[in-house]
């Protein structure tokens, strides 16, 4: 194993000494050989011969052979083997250590609660996780904290910092001192304590088109199996009204385009529990739900800080972004295939008609 680990120049000089001591001992046995030889000759002259007899002749030049000819063999095993290999011989570490790699970014999520299954923060720790998976390096921590300013100051020290909820929209002052960490914070914008928006260099808002997920909500509902009432739970506030009216848009346009007669529906009260719009029929079982879905965009924006390219900005993301959908994983709804289908049709055509048309 020495002779393939060490370098090729290693190998080179040590084959060369080994060839040196291996030729001056073949010398050696061939010099004693032939001194052997020819003092049994000179015995044979005197008359000797006879007394030490043919058979101990052939003996002692058996012993020569056994001594020269073993080793020949052994060295030439050596050099054509090492030869052989020269080309692929295992590598020694010091030829081929790769270069430790750098530890990448260290991300910390924080979240107001313990984060649920399938919610919108674990959405977006699903798009860290998209991250780890392409960085092995990099490292997630997690926090949960009601206080915005205290987890603020917990981030320090992060390259990035994904906030998620509407709890954290005034941090924007907090953030702004923190330069040297980047934030990416899901579903709000940021504000200073005069409720005032900010927009910081060293943070990224994602907030989503209530409008396209209310229409989506709207559709759903209008295509959900026959019920005397249909709910939509919201999981947050809509003080101007905007995912409202996309809910009575997507309703009239499912009514319009795909004949759904599944009108009289009721919104409820505000769940602060809820992710999303929850569409639920008179038995109160979940037929869909209209979800935000920053998966995407949180692993996008974390790429950007890996890269050095990241940039504060305010984003608006929906449907055409793959940032707004709905649930329908066999077992977790109650659409039919064929309302599926035209909820599918719908969420298309969001995608590329704009409706509503799109504030980037």
């Amino acid at each position: 194993m020495m002779l393939y680990a060490g370098t090729c120049a290693a190998r080179t000089e040590f084959l060369r000494a080994f060839h040196t001591f291996l030729w001056y001992h073949l010398q050696r046995e061939l010099a004693n050989a032939l001194l052997f030889n020819r003092h049994n000759k000179t015995a044979q002259y005197k008359g000797i011969l006879k007394s030490m007899g043919k058979s101990s002749l052939r003996h002692n030049n058996r012993g020569m052979v056994r001594r020269v000819f073993p080793a020949f063999f052994l060295a030439a095993a050596c050099i054509f083997s090492a030869c052989g290999n020269a080309g692929n011989s295992i590598p020694s570490d010091s030829s081929h250590t790769a270069e430790a790699e750098e530890p990448g970014p260290a991300v910390l999520l924080v979240t107001d609660s313990e984060i649920a299954e399938d919610s919108i923060e674990d959405r977006a720790r699903n798009g860290i996780g998209d991250f780890l998976k392409k960085h092995p390096s990099a490292t997630l921590e997690e926090l949960v904290e009601t206080d915005a300013k205290k987890a603020v100051s917990q981030a320090s020290g992060y390259d990035a910092a994904v906030f998620v909820g509407s709890s954290f929209a005034g941090i924007g002052e907090a953030a702004g001192k923190q330069k040297d960490s980047c934030f990416i914070v899901v579903d709000t914008t940021i504000g200073n304590a005069k409720d005032e928006v900010l927009s910081l260099p060293n943070v990224c808002t994602v907030t989503f088109r209530a409008e396209e997920e209310g229409f989506l909500a709207g559709a759903a509902a209008a295509l959900s199996p026959e019920a005397d009432r249909v709910t939509a739970n919201l999981d947050r506030e809509d003080p101007d009204g905007t995912l409202l009216e996309g809910f009575a848009d997507g309703l009239e346009y499912a009514s319009d385009t795909y004949g759904a007669e599944n009108i009289d529906f009721e919104i409820a009260d505000v769940k602060t529990d809820g992710d999303g719009v929850t569409i639920m029929d008179d038995q109160d079982q979940i037929i869909t739900r209209i979800r935000r879905d920053p998966q995407g965009i949180v692993a996008e924006e974390l790429e950007k800080v890996l890269a050095g390219t990241f940039r504060g900005q305010d984003l608006i993301v929906g449907v055409k972004e793959g940032c707004i959908g709905y649930i329908s994983e066999d077992g977790k709804h109650l659409l039919t295939a064929d309302a599926l289908r035209k909820l599918k049709l719908t969420k298309d055509m969001i995608a590329t008609e704009e409706p509503y048309g799109r504030i980037t």
